[in-house]
Parts: structure tokens; sequence; C-alpha cells
């Protein structure tokens, strides 16, 4: 399952179980249970450009937020990945919910 620059298979394995989903800090999941997060109108903020975009402003929208703020590492990614996730965000995500929302701060 490809989503945007990241796919499931980029987060590490959980020693404890063998499997590839988020672990840290006693939080697991079972890999329908973070397929389902990363739905429309979840929480879990893993997808496309287009797709994050959508996601945050309907949160904007839905719940009233005015600023997000997100854990681009979670999962155990590798550095490239958090690096190229934090500039994605930077230079294409935040000014496009920007303009959606009308709003300078994301």
């Amino acid at each position: 399952m490809e989503l945007g620059i990241l796919s499931l298979s980029d987060i590490q394995t959980n020693p404890d179980t063998g499997q590839r989903f988020p672990t840290n800090r006693g939080f697991r999941v079972d890999r329908a249970q973070f397929e389902a997060g990363t739905q429309p109108g979840q929480a879990i903020m893993v997808g496309s450009t287009d797709e994050l975009i959508e996601k945050i402003v309907d949160a904007h929208e839905v719940l009233g937020i005015g600023r997000f703020v997100g854990q681009v590492d979670w999962g155990g990614l590798p550095r490239p990945l958090v690096e190229e996730s934090v500039t994605r965000y930077a230079s294409e995500i935040a000014p496009a919910v920007q303009a959606a929302i009308g709003s300078t701060t994301t």
C-alpha cells in the first residue's frame, strides 16, 4: 500500500511481534487499525501531499483547529524520509492549507 512518499513498509518492524507498525511508547496497533487510521476523516496523517492537505483542511473545518502539529518520525521512519516529510510539509502542504483556510499559521 503506497501512501505518498511513505509506504507501510517504511515503518520499522516491532521486535516483539514482528509486525511492521508504529509501536513506540506502548502504542500498538494492528495492520487493520493502522490502515483505518490513515483514511480520510481519521487522525493518522500518512498520504500524498493532496491527501494530507485535504485531511488538515477537514480537521480545521470540523474541529476549528488553527494550528497543526505533526510527529514526522513516528514509527521509526528513516531519517531521509523524516527530512523529506518536513520539507514537503513546509514547501507544499502548509502553504496549500493556509491558502485553503485563509490563514498564515498552520
